[in-house]
């Protein structure tokens, strides 16, 4: 029992001899003994719960006695600093904490001549990332009981101790930056959901000019011309076609679109993503450079994606160039069983001390408003997701050079084969066509092209025009814009789709707008053929064709 064993009881054999006295004694004293072994049973109930409480905790505790010293610190604590109880318990706080700075702060809190506020603290290990913690120190009163050596009671003494509290930040932290980047990425969305309807509606208003333009361009080289004409008109003709790329890839940029994979030319990808920014670089005196691997395999990936890192990584370039003449360098290339992007400018270069945060959400080192540093966020991201990775070179003065590695995927069994022959448009004739549009310029232009073809052409400018007519004669193609006031292309499908569904057969929309969330709507509800303002002759060649022959013979609706 003199060793702590509580477990013990005084025995004594009854005899008649022993006195009451002895017997009482005896009783109270094994009484005691139960009694002192439940409560000190009870204690280390407690001491085993403080424990586990203490150590499920998901941060850092230290009790500190008298002088400073270590008396307790919970398995967090050993888990990020390391050490083992035996080394740290009566060990100064200094001497085991390795945030020198907040050790110091901590024993100035203790001593009283600093304020007990918490406060935050950086710790950079030798190995593994910075970490960063909020420290608060409170005081303990612990109870306890002493008997004093000449003191004939026990009386109760309090000693003073310390608990300290370390919290690490970094993880709420990183949870507060991850919050605010699905945020600004909603944001972003929301914008260029709003930027797609705007020039949705920016691209049918330019593509109906633009296609009386190229319209009128094609009709006049189809005539006797002088050499300096003609030469004026492929100009146009140019000119023309490149506005129509531009407005296409602007609108490609905007709008919304499912994550989707399919085959794609990198190489063409990178021009038509360069192809965005030409005007604005051949300004700024930015010089492009091409060194492309024109036998480059095909990836299979979201191109809309892709575009989205490329012109991120070449509107950048052209920024660091931005007040002098520079160069910008785009390149691919084979490397193993991935393909190499890389974009490089001849800007001031990346400091070494910024290179690590540069894919971070929200790092930048423009100015305000030239950027939300979420850019290359997301960049990592889409080729993380497509089982590639990104990375930046740089030496300060010389540029900086991002590189993108996407894997290679076979598409099948590689074998020789000889392209197909172009195939023939059937001949069909002459032909009764309805064009209904209600741009009269454009009306007109197309009326002009299928009649150089030989094709019996009547125009009307609304589907209320063109229902009267469809009711009054057959036709073999009906040629409709999608977009018109009143009576719409998809009203005008809707109502041969009840009254005439044998309309239907020879319908072929002709929109300005095939990137507006009701026209893509309409395209994929119907799947009628359709052709992309400004229309080419050869492309409404091809169609009025396809959509004979499909007919079949002669017959008309």
């Amino acid at each position: 029992m003199g060793k702590g064993d509580l477990s013990q009881r005084v025995r004594v054999m009854p005899s008649a001899l022993m006195p009451d006295e002895v017997r009482e004694l005896t009783a109270a004293f094994n009484e005691m003994t139960e009694k002192l072994e439940t409560s000190f049973r009870r204690v280390q109930a407690v001491e085993r719960l403080s424990r586990r409480i203490l150590a499920s905790l998901p941060d850092a505790v230290i009790v500190l006695g008298r002088g400073g010293q270590v008396r307790y610190a919970n398995r967090v604590f050993y888990d990020w600093f390391g050490g083992e109880p035996s080394a740290v318990a009566g060990r100064s706080l200094r001497e085991v904490l390795p945030l020198a700075e907040a050790a110091r702060q901590i024993e100035e809190i203790v001593a009283g001549s600093a304020h007990a506020n918490p406060f935050e603290a950086t710790w950079r290990p030798e190995e593994g990332e910075e970490r960063t913690f909020r420290i608060s120190v409170s005081g303990l009163r612990v109870a306890e009981e002493e008997e004093e050596e000449d003191a004939e009671e026990e009386e109760e003494e309090e000693e003073e101790e310390e608990l300290v509290i370390l919290e690490e930040l970094t993880v709420y932290r990183r949870m507060a930056e991850k919050q605010r980047a699905i945020e600004a990425q909603l944001l972003q969305a929301e914008k260029l959901s709003a930027l797609g309807g705007l020039l949705s509606g920016v691209a049918h208003e330019l593509n109906n000019p633009l296609a009386v333009v190229l319209g009128r361009a094609e009709l006049l080289l189809l005539g006797e011309l002088d050499e300096r004409t003609r030469r004026a008109l492929e100009i146009v003709r140019t000119q023309g076609d490149r506005m129509k790329r531009i407005i296409q890839n602007l609108l490609a940029v905007a709008r919304k679109h499912p994550p989707e994979r399919s085959w794609v030319d990198l190489n063409a990808l990178l021009r038509d993503t360069v192809e965005l920014r030409a005007h604005q670089m051949n300004v700024n005196n930015v010089e492009v450079r091409w060194h492309l691997d024109e036998a480059l395999s095909r990836i299979f990936a979201d191109p809309h994606q892709l575009g989205q890192v490329f012109l991120n990584l070449v509107t950048n370039a052209e920024h660091a160039m931005a007040g002098r003449p520079g160069v910008l360098t785009i390149s691919t290339e084979r490397a193993g069983e991935t393909v190499r992007v890389g974009v490089a400018d001849t800007g001031p270069g990346i400091p070494p001390e910024h290179l690590p945060r540069i894919f971070d959400p929200f790092f930048t080192t423009k100015e305000v408003g030239r950027g939300t540093g979420l850019g290359l966020s997301v960049s990592h991201g889409i080729v993380a997701g497509h089982g590639g990775r990104i990375w930046a070179e740089s030496t300060p003065g010389r540029g900086a050079s991002f590189f993108v590695e996407l894997p290679l995927v076979a598409e099948g069994p590689v074998e020789t084969v000889e392209p197909p022959p172009t195939p023939v448009r059937p001949a069909i004739g002459s032909r009764d066509i309805l064009v209904v549009d209600d741009e009269g310029e454009v009306r007109d232009v197309l009326t002009e092209l299928l009649e150089m073809d030989g094709h019996r052409v009547e125009a009307v400018g609304s589907g209320e025009e063109a229902l009267a007519r469809l009711k009054q004669r057959r036709y073999d193609v009906v040629l409709s814009d999608v977009r018109m006031p009143g009576l719409d292309g998809h009203a005008l499908c809707r109502r041969l789709a009840a009254e005439q569904p044998e309309v239907l057969r020879c319908l072929i929309f002709i929109t300005g707008d095939s990137a507006g969330a009701e026209t893509e709507a309409l395209l994929e509800e119907t799947r009628l053929p359709h052709l992309a303002k400004p229309v080419t002759l050869e492309a409404l060649r091809e169609a009025v064709a396809q959509v004979c022959a499909a007919r079949g013979g002669s017959d008309r609706t």
